[in-house]
């Protein structure tokens, strides 16, 4: 969407608008104080942490996208820690399956783990610390949008063979929530870009610079 130069987020206020309605009718306690007609609700189930988290996750970007930093920095690092918690807790889940699971294995539908939201927010973060010249901190979140994208591909390689390996397997639609490889690997290209960058701007790490800016042009 083109929007007018007399009112160049139009279109992101009316994203927000119904990405905030979602927020509320999911999590009610995201509600304004003076909206709110209950201030004691009930702990959210996971399901609605995770989804509450999705849309946070989109509300960030949004914030970012209309130069309001402060308030898309913290909706994203609220998606982030969600996110996270529910990798771990599903990754340990697979860790203590017993025998008799694994022998049942093949019949469940394995869950997926958030990658792409996770590294698109890393690259938000990483150039919106980087823009007030925090090299380290933008760093520490591009090196983990890096590390996000190996576990993704090692993630997607052990669930493309144990899906060649299963001829009764329904068909294999990747190992993220929301995203495709695609739209991944474009993430990753935009990490690279941005570590790139970041270690230039440190004055310190050239060879690491020249390597990322190898990499980006190699994409």
């Amino acid at each position: 969407v083109e929007d007018p130069l007399s009112h160049p987020f139009r279109s992101k206020y009316a994203a927000r608008k119904l990405l905030k309605q979602a927020l509320e009718h999911v999590d009610p306690s995201t509600k304004p104080a003076d909206e709110d007609d209950d201030s004691k609700h009930a702990p959210l189930s996971d399901e609605a942490r995770v989804a509450a988290a999705r849309i946070k996750y989109r509300l960030g970007i949004n914030y970012i996208e209309c130069e309001e930093l402060s308030t898309g920095e913290q909706l994203l690092v609220e998606a982030m820690a969600t996110m996270q918690a529910f990798n771990a807790t599903h990754q340990s889940d697979e860790n203590d399956k017993s025998k008799e699971e694994e022998e049942n294995k093949k019949k469940k539908k394995k869950k997926k783990l958030f990658y792409g939201a996770l590294i698109d927010a890393g690259n938000q973060l990483g150039v919106l610390w980087a823009n007030r010249s925090e090299v380290k901190k933008a760093l520490e979140y591009l090196t983990e949008a890096e590390q996000l994208y190996e576990a993704y591909n090692a993630a997607s390689a052990t669930a493309s063979a144990a899906h060649a390996a299963d001829a009764e397997a329904e068909e294999d639609s990747g190992v993220d929530v929301d995203y495709d490889r695609e739209r991944i690997e474009a993430f990753h290209t935009l990490t690279l870009f941005f570590l790139a960058q970041a270690y230039g701007n440190s004055g310190k790490d050239e060879d690491k610079s020249a390597k990322y800016c190898h990499r980006t042009l190699c994409r």
